[in-house]
């Protein structure tokens, strides 16, 4: 009888600390559940900032590139519009 009340107090303190290492478990499952989603989270703002800065650069890079032929066509037309020889009416 001694034996049998001796294995139920163990079993109960076997019980007592697989509860104790499973809320463990748990505790430290959820925290690092939310330091994933934080990592995504973070991550998720970081490729939507490179996105919208890609977006904001292409028109950026286009005006330049307006920019830049206005700029060789207006030398072209100074060009045409003074040439070297000059011709004089009288």
């Amino acid at each position: 009888m001694q034996e049998m009340e001796q294995n139920k107090s163990f079993v109960a303190v076997v019980k007592l600390t697989c509860t104790h290492f499973e809320k463990k478990c748990f505790e430290l499952n959820t925290h690092r559940k939310k330091e994933k989603v934080k990592d995504f989270e973070t991550k998720q703002k970081k490729r939507n900032k490179k996105e919208k800065n890609k977006k904001k650069s292409k028109p950026f890079k286009r005006k330049f590139e307006k920019q830049r032929e206005k700029k060789t066509k207006t030398k072209h037309n100074k060009e045409k519009k003074h040439p070297q020889t000059y011709q004089i009416h009288i």
